[in-house]
């Protein structure tokens, strides 16, 4: 089971959240509709850069929850392609004790606000490249947790030998 939880203000980190969720087949939630994190789901966190730190709603989300041996994918977007919103929510994280299970950072669109007036850049962004690219992240990322999940319910088993090998 997968949880795909991310806030978005200009709705370039939303399209990513949509995407990877239609992959991992579940529905993206913003993380004020988001109480406490399920049991047993692996985590897709996401969020964009917002005055060189991830959203404070998600640093509080992070703050409240117990990540303690949870597997977290993060993904972000920003205008200035650093990805340094992924690199603060996997230093909260692992303070949390959350195994990162991956990071993907793509540009989105900046927008500025003067009252009624309206200024984008990169407004192109999420390109629909940067798209399929969160798509193959998250499918890449589902396949390693359940290889992981596979090996670590595995026993190691002697082999048998027939007799007639003797």
């Amino acid at each position: 089971m997968y949880e795909v939880i991310y806030f978005s203000r200009g709705g370039s980190t939303q399209k990513l959240a949509a995407a990877m969720a239609d992959e991992l087949d579940t529905q993206a939630r913003h993380v004020r509709r988001v109480k406490s994190l399920p049991e047993t789901a692996d985590i897709f966190l996401g969020t964009g850069l917002y005055f060189m730190r991830p959203a404070k709603m998600v640093r509080t989300f992070i703050r409240e929850n117990d990540f303690r041996g949870k597997r977290v994918a993060l993904f972000g977007t920003s205008t200035s392609g650093l990805a340094v919103e992924t690199l603060w929510m996997e230093w909260l994280l692992k303070r949390k004790g959350a195994i990162i299970a991956g990071k993907y950072h793509c540009a989105g669109k900046f927008v500025l606000r003067f009252g009624k007036r309206r200024f984008c850049l990169r407004a192109e962004r999420p390109s629909d490249r940067d798209i399929e690219k969160a798509r193959l992240f998250a499918r890449s990322v589902r396949d390693s947790l359940q290889v992981a999940a596979f090996a670590s319910d595995t026993r190691e088993v002697s082999p048998v030998v027939p007799e007639s090998a003797n």
